[in-house]
């Protein structure tokens, strides 16, 4: 979920709970009978609506959590199957320059497994030497 999703959220159930102690703010001032047991009516009925809405909330991020996991893996589960399937050496690094990824040419033409080559420097994997 996006930092402006959350946000949003955030306000969203604020105002909710905001209208929710107001309205019952105002039934209890309204209402005629003001005794304690009427108070803790009005004050256990807003908790459980405030808990119902925060559980759907909690739900609801968690389910859009899931789903970005879950587009993340196909994202990748398609980037091996390209790779894998290019019949030219790819090496991909990181940032710092440590292997992240291979393709079976990349691992025939280094004599390096993907596996054992995945964060190591691109230095200790793949030795370019120049003809001068």
């Amino acid at each position: 979920m996006k930092h402006h999703e959350k946000r949003l959220l955030f306000v969203l159930a604020a105002v909710v709970v905001l209208c929710l102690i107001g309205s019952t703010s105002a039934e209890y001032l309204i209402s005629t009978e003001r005794s304690g047991i009427s108070l803790i009516f009005h004050f256990g009925n807003l908790l459980s609506t405030t808990l119902f809405f925060g559980f759907i909330t909690y739900y609801w991020i968690k389910h859009k959590k899931d789903l970005t996991l879950q587009a993340t893996e196909i994202q990748r589960e398609n980037l091996r199957i390209t790779l894998n399937s290019i019949g030219d050496a790819i090496i991909s690094t990181d940032s710092q320059g440590c292997v992240s990824e291979m393709n079976p040419v990349a691992e025939e033409m280094t004599g390096w497994k993907r596996d054992a080559a995945k964060g190591r420097p691109l230095s200790d994997v793949f030795k370019i030497v120049t003809a001068s």
